[in-house]
C-alpha cells in the first residue's frame, strides 16, 4: 500500500496490499501461496459450490434467491466427484430436465 485511501489505512503504508485485507486467522495464507488456497477450498467444498452456483446462474439465469438448493448440492457433489471436470458439470446441467424450463 503506497497511498492510503483512509486514515485507518495509515499503519499499513508499505505493506504488500494482499496482507492488508487478511483477517487474523488468515495471516499465514499469503506465505502458503495459491496452491494452498485452492487446496483448502477444494477440500471443504467451497470451490465446488461456488463454481456450481456461478455456472447455474450463467446457464439457467437464476438469481441467488431462485437457486434450487437440492440441484446445486447434487451438481456440486458430482463436480467434486469428477475431479472438478468443468465440461462434465456443464453437460450434466444442460442435460437436466430443468434446463430450458421457464421459471
Amino acid at each position: 500500500m503506497v497511498d492510503p485511501a483512509h486514515v485507518d489505512d495509515s499503519p499499513y503504508v508499505g505493506w504488500y496490499l494482499p496482507y492488508v485485507y487478511l483477517k487474523l486467522d488468515q495471516q499465514y495464507h499469503p506465505d502458503d501461496g495459491p496452491k494452498s488456497w485452492v487446496d483448502t477450498v477444494s477440500m471443504d467444498g467451497t470451490l465446488a459450490q461456488c463454481v456450481t452456483q456461478n455456472t447455474a446462474s450463467w446457464l439457467y439465469g437464476w438469481s441467488p434467491d431462485e437457486m434450487d438448493s437440492e440441484l446445486l448440492t447434487e451438481w456440486s457433489n458430482a463436480f467434486e466427484n469428477s475431479d472438478f471436470d468443468y465440461e462434465k458439470l456443464i453437460l450434466e446441467m444442460v442435460m437436466h430436465p430443468a434446463y430450458g424450463r421457464v421459471q
